[in-house]
């Protein structure tokens, strides 16, 4: 997987999580010895994509508080 933009890196997180849902609500189980992986693995994408999405706002208003001065 080539990235080219931290909107794929997004998306590609988003996907994860979408994937991982049914097995982190309960709605399926995972094959034996898999919940772990599946678990850590959606904690690791929420956790990046949350420490992205704060950064892109942080970055949105010191740009703004900049163009204000």
């Amino acid at each position: 997987m080539k990235v080219t933009n931290i909107q794929e890196v997004k998306d590609w997180l988003e996907e994860e999580i979408a994937e991982n849902k049914p097995v982190i609500d309960g709605d399926t189980t995972a094959e034996v010895g898999t919940a772990d992986i599946i678990f850590g693995r959606n904690e690791l994408a929420q956790s990046l994509l949350d420490l992205i999405n704060h950064s892109e706002a942080e970055k949105r208003k010191q740009s703004y508080l900049n163009r204000k001065e």
